[in-house]
């Protein structure tokens, strides 16, 4: 019996560390204003968006009483729906070009290298580095975009690195720097999106 409650015990710390890998911890400033946010598995990250509150629904109109039998009825007007929450830019993430477009994790960062488009259709570059012992395969970033007031746009995950399988010359190796195909998006015009202002976070980094 004991030794089953001592595998029992062990398995739980093991699930237990695991959900709780990356909880923040604490939040600091930087002496550029920036906010760093500390999490438990000795990572760090920018602060770089805020919530934003959804305004209150408007309330349902009193229904008028007639004061004569000639009056036509009165009928209530239905509440707005509530509009949904927002996500918007930090005022040091939209004045600070740093905090925005590159992402690092275990050794491999990825920046954004430059944006053209094709109609509506808005083309992504990106750098890859490497400073891992690992030959990389596969990197899958997060990229949120925001428009130029900060507000978040959309979206949506980009596997910005692809190797050919069993062509070890399509990996990225330790020390080197690659670049990226061209990414096509939809759902972006120019017009809200002449700052550029492209949050990344790598997901999934695939190795051999």
């Amino acid at each position: 019996m004991t030794r089953i409650l001592s595998c029992a015990c062990l398995i739980w710390c093991a699930l237990a560390s695991q959900a709780f890998a990356a909880n923040e911890i604490a939040r600091t400033t930087l002496a550029n204003g920036a906010v760093v946010s500390l999490k438990d598995d000795f990572t760090w990250e920018y602060v770089i968006t805020q919530a934003i509150e959804a305004p209150a629904a408007r309330r349902p109109a009193e229904p008028m009483m007639p004061t004569t039998a000639l009056m036509p009825e009165v009928t209530a007007v239905a509440a707005t729906p509530e509009m949904p929450a927002g996500e918007q830019l930090t005022a040091q993430a939209m004045s600070h070009g740093a905090m925005l477009g590159h992402t690092a994790k275990d050794g491999i960062g990825v920046s954004f290298e430059r944006a053209q488009w094709r109609g509506a259709e808005l083309g992504l570059v990106f750098t890859l580095t490497s400073s891992s012992k690992e030959h990389v395969i596969g990197v899958e970033v997060e990229a949120s975009f925001f428009d130029d007031q900060g507000m978040r746009i959309k979206q949506e995950k980009l596997e910005v690195w692809r190797a050919i399988t069993r062509v070890p010359e399509t990996y990225l190796r330790n020390g080197q720097t690659r670049q990226s195909q061209v990414f096509w998006v939809e759902g972006i015009s120019p017009e809200q999106w002449r700052k550029q202002h492209l949050s990344l976070k790598i997901t999934e980094i695939e190795t051999r």
